[in-house]
């Protein structure tokens, strides 16, 4: 279930990064991109750096100086910073769980990049829109919602056909990805519509938690 677990993550992460950049461009008109660079990174860089820290330590007092073990941690360390473990990692390991992948005390940091490289064009991407529904006297959040219906369609059709003929670009890469936090955005802008009864929180929770379960299996 862990795949699942990281497409539900992408999901909720959509949502929640959705809400706020279109909160505030509702109340605001525009984005305040120093204020969100700043709160992605006061939340990310001490946890990944005090991993790095305990990582490379243990690199250097576990792994071989001889035969790559720790010239090829420093280097998916450098990954990580430069938030291209993905790639990184698809070039180096191949599948997820090939023997080399077992060698890579930071395997795991892959989503980190494909959340971190989201971050980074998302608010640009609503932006947009927004000002472009602006320009042409359409509803903002009409304009958000087809913008995020299209990028939605267009990344589940690219992972859905790159699948069928490299599954480990698929996975890895974030176009490939793209699709599942235009879902949670999409979900926060449906939501956002109707006054919903509290009643079917409970509801929507049970079904979510069910298509979850069935995912696994």
């Amino acid at each position: 279930g862990g795949f699942v677990g990281v497409d539900v993550f992408f999901v909720i992460s959509g949502y929640l990064i959705t809400g706020l950049l279109a909160t505030e461009l509702d109340a605001r008109g525009s984005i305040s991109f120093a204020a969100f660079f700043e709160r992605r990174i006061r939340r990310l860089a001490p946890t990944l750096v005090l991993v790095l820290t305990v990582t490379l330590l243990l690199g250097w007092r576990y792994l071989s100086p001889i035969g790559g073990e720790q010239q090829g941690l420093a280097k998916s360390a450098i990954a990580t910073v430069s938030i291209v473990s993905n790639i990184y990692f698809l070039k180096t390991t191949g599948g997820y769980f090939d023997n080399p992948a077992g060698e890579q005390p930071l395997l795991h940091a892959w989503s980190l990049s494909v959340e971190e490289q989201f971050y980074l064009v998302w608010p640009f991407i609503l932006l947009l829109a927004y000002r472009r529904a602006q320009g042409f006297g359409l509803r903002p959040s009409g304009a958000l919602t087809v913008t995020l219906l299209a990028i939605f369609v267009g990344s589940w059709v690219f992972c859905f056909l790159l699948t069928r003929t490299d599954a480990q670009s698929a996975f890895y890469l974030t176009p490939a990805r793209a699709w599942e936090f235009a879902l949670g955005g999409l979900i926060f802008l449906l939501l956002r519509r109707f006054e919903r009864p509290r009643s079917w929180g409970g509801l929507l929770a049970a079904a979510g938690l069910m298509v979850i379960g069935l995912s696994v299996q």
